[in-house]
């Protein structure tokens, strides 16, 4: 049986009043600490902004990121790699705002690209991601065959099982010229 021989007990206290949203000092309104627009009630940032971010854990690199890519002349944030204005409420539009690492899976590298790019620069760093367009382009432009050598593909793990599920999802005459079985149904 305990014995509780160093319990105290609960130190005696006075009832603690909880802060509420005006003793806090926030204006009701002000300007976003993002963008500078004029803020939800009683938030540090304006809707969109507060959109964007508060589905994130831990929001401090987040914040980071969009305020060093916010123009204040184009009122846009800007994709750092196309320098194109991206779009914070169309999920379905190429440009949509999408947080991206400089460095795949390293802490302290978040910027803001465009959903496309950053699909496409996924695995790679952002000098690897150069070489790799150039090549590309180079192969395009002249027909001479893509030089892998130069593309170190560091990052590169090659792709989970769901997302090759997803990709032939979404390739039924891929998967037809294959002779996999294709079925239009949804199945």
């Amino acid at each position: 049986m305990a014995k509780f021989e160093y319990w105290i007990g609960w130190a005696p206290h006075k009832p603690v009043k909880a802060p509420t949203l005006t003793s806090l000092r926030l204006p009701k309104f002000g300007d976003c600490a993002i963008c500078s627009a004029r803020t939800h009630p009683y938030s540090l940032y304006c809707p969109i902004c507060r959109g964007i971010i508060r589905t994130f854990h831990n929001i401090t690199e987040h914040v980071t990121a969009m305020q060093a890519s916010w123009d204040k002349a184009r009122r846009a944030f800007i994709c750092y790699l196309t320098g194109l204005a991206l779009d914070p409420s169309d999920n379905t539009n190429p440009l949509f705002l999408t947080f991206e690492h400089a460095i795949p899976k390293t802490p302290g590298t978040l910027k803001l690209a465009a959903a496309f790019v950053n699909m496409m620069k996924s695995a790679f760093s952002e000098d690897e991601f150069w070489l790799a367009v150039k090549e590309l382009a180079h192969h395009f432009q002249t027909g001479e065959t893509f030089n892998k050598d130069g593309v170190k593909f560091a990052y590169w793990k090659g792709w989970s099982n769901a997302q090759r599920r997803a990709m032939r999802a979404r390739m039924p005459e891929a998967r037809a010229s294959r002779g996999d079985k294709v079925s239009y149904a949804g199945k």
